[in-house]
């Protein structure tokens, strides 16, 4: 099996998630999520049925929070997976951190004091949102200016004081993690890494043991070690001799050539984003219309049975949405139709009613 179409699959692109977004939320395990909006969309695309409303009542529950999980950035998680992330990730994300702290003054003293104002202003308040968590931390006379107060908040999830959490408006707010995060047994940093192997696996395989240690930020030796210790449960693919998946997939009698697929999955999506070679679903060609080579974004990507075949952008207004398709050759008509149901099912993911789908200039149907 082609590692493309087998990743179409292990991505829920093929068969969605009956479960709803709590269930992919843990199957991905961490959810690139710097830009919000397009986060929750990974979730929904890969539910069966879901709506933005229900994946933000998810977060309202406590069922999902945003913290900074890996690589500096941003993820959605499971609260219940949010500590086994953080203990493998929180002291490489802190060191970092380092160069920008230092230059900025904020030293040990300073993130205490920002973490005693957080945890006092929410035990007062409640929940705060972005201004009232600034406005906590300037009453004690630290600086919030000039993206000091986003680094002080990062500085304070990671210690695991704090989590975004209910959403308000358009924003989320901050809440204490431990009275919004269920308490887990603590796991020692060798066997998380196992156990996030594990689960990476499970919806990114088949995937390198070097994509796991680019994900996860880690490195290599310290992959390897976890590969080895993770036994019988991890196995070689068939889509290649350096490809991982779990053992049981790879034995499962549902591991037949998947139906043909196609989907809208959203910009920074770890379709792309979890692995360090995008070669097998990404052409060179196309590299540069998908991954900004100056800024670092990654465009919304249209996949068609496992390939990226295209970028597609959503233009809302207050009469509902337009998708505009630019695929990267002429599609069949068939295809084209694949397209379409799934632009539909973008909208009624947003609850807006769907005005038309729009194709690139330099876009033909066969």
């Amino acid at each position: 099996m082609s590692v493309a179409r087998a990743r179409a699959r292990s991505h829920l692109l093929a068969r969605r998630d009956g479960e709803g977004p709590a269930s992919v939320a843990r199957r991905l395990l961490a959810t690139q999520a710097q830009a919000f909006g397009p986060a929750r969309w990974a979730l929904g695309a890969r539910s069966d049925t879901t709506t933005m409303a229900e994946v933000n009542g998810l977060f309202d529950r406590g069922v999902l929070v945003r913290t900074w999980t890996m690589r500096g950035t941003l993820h959605i998680v499971s609260a219940a997976d949010a500590r086994l992330m953080l203990t493998v990730t929180a002291d490489k994300q802190r060191h970092l951190a380092e160069p920008v702290m230092r230059r900025d003054g904020m030293d040990a003293e300073v993130v205490s004091r920002a973490l005693r104002a957080l945890e006092e202003a929410i035990g007062d308040q409640g929940p705060l949102d972005r201004k009232r968590a600034m406005e906590a931390m300037d009453a004690v006379g630290l600086k919030t200016e000039g993206g000091r107060g986003y680094h002080l908040i990062r500085a304070a999830a990671l210690a695991g004081l704090v989590v975004w959490g209910p959403i308000s408006g358009t924003q989320q707010s901050l809440v204490l993690a431990d009275q919004w995060m269920p308490q887990t047994a603590q796991v020692e940093r060798d066997e998380a890494i196992v156990r996030i192997l594990v689960r990476y696996l499970e919806l990114r395989s088949p995937a390198t043991v070097r994509d796991f240690a680019w994900w996860l930020g880690i490195t290599l030796t310290e992959a390897r070690r976890a590969l080895a210790a993770a036994g019988d449960a991890v196995a070689r693919s068939d889509a290649g001799a350096d490809y991982l998946a779990l053992a049981d997939a790879v034995d499962s009698a549902d591991h037949a050539e998947p139906r043909t697929t196609a989907a809208l999955l959203p910009a920074f999506d770890d379709y792309l984003l979890g692995y360090q070679d995008r070669s097998p679903v990404l052409g060179d060609r196309h590299k540069g219309l998908v991954m900004g080579t100056a800024n670092g974004v990654f465009q919304p990507i249209i996949v068609l049975d496992g390939v990226v075949a295209g970028t597609w952008r959503p233009e809302a207004s207050a009469a509902g949405l337009r998708v505009i398709l630019s695929p990267f050759a002429p599609l069949s008509s068939r295809a084209a139709r694949r397209l379409a149901r799934e632009a539909a099912r973008y909208a009624r993911f947003l609850g807006t009613p769907l005005l038309e789908v729009a194709w690139g200039d330099a876009t033909s149907i066969a």
